[in-house]
């Protein structure tokens, strides 16, 4: 598995969106689509494999990134709809995945798919669905939340921030507050971008 997916995902939504700051969650993508893969079979399999690039080692690497940030995957399904006993194993012991058989015409539901998930990211989002995302047929959600809050081991002192030019995309300059720091980081240039590596406290991560 590799991250093509994210990157060509995110340089179609920008470029759909140009002028303007684009977010963008690949792997939030790659989860939900990893829990319709794990019931999928035949073709339908096969073309989950041709666009995410899944292998055997999807799940593990997945189970590897919930256990670095706040991760919340779940499996909504609407009264009538019966789980095969080996896919809910699957995605509770994989992802960990919470699976509930509730009733998508019932506005009270995406409340309880929201608490849900403001519980699962301690508090750091609050909503994901409403619902008029539920409501008009919909048998099955997957929901997928990512929430992640550290601190970098060099730190930026805030008193040293200050006005300084920014080049927007139109060529044109603005004054943003920018931080600064004076340490050493890993570095890079590609094609025009640079990129710069701030290694944060908690697990490794950067």
């Amino acid at each position: 598995m590799s991250n093509n997916f994210g990157f060509n995902a995110l340089r179609s939504i920008a470029s759909n969106n140009a002028g303007n700051n684009t977010v963008f969650s690949g792997a939030s993508v790659e989860m939900c689509a990893a829990l319709a893969h794990a019931g999928a079979s035949g073709m339908t399999a096969q073309a989950f494999v041709d666009v995410f690039g899944f292998d055997a080692n999807t799940a593990q690497k997945h189970l590897r990134i919930g256990q670095a940030i706040n991760v919340a995957n779940s499996v909504w399904f609407n009264q009538g709809i019966a789980l095969q006993s080996y896919y809910e194993r699957f995605v509770v012991s994989m992802y960990n995945a919470l699976c509930r058989k509730v009733d998508f015409c019932n506005p009270s539901t995406a409340s309880e798919i929201n608490a849900w998930v403001n519980s699962s990211t301690l508090g750091q989002i609050s909503q994901i669905v409403t619902p008029d995302m539920l409501s008009g047929g919909v048998d099955m959600a997957l929901i997928n939340a990512l929430a992640f809050k550290s601190k970098w081991v060099t730190m930026f002192d805030k008193n040293m921030t200050s006005d300084e030019d920014f080049t927007l995309a139109t060529g044109s300059v603005i004054k943003v507050p920018t931080m600064y720091v004076d340490d050493k980081f890993d570095y890079a240039e590609v094609d025009g971008v640079k990129l710069v590596s701030l290694p944060l406290q908690d697990n490794g991560l950067r």
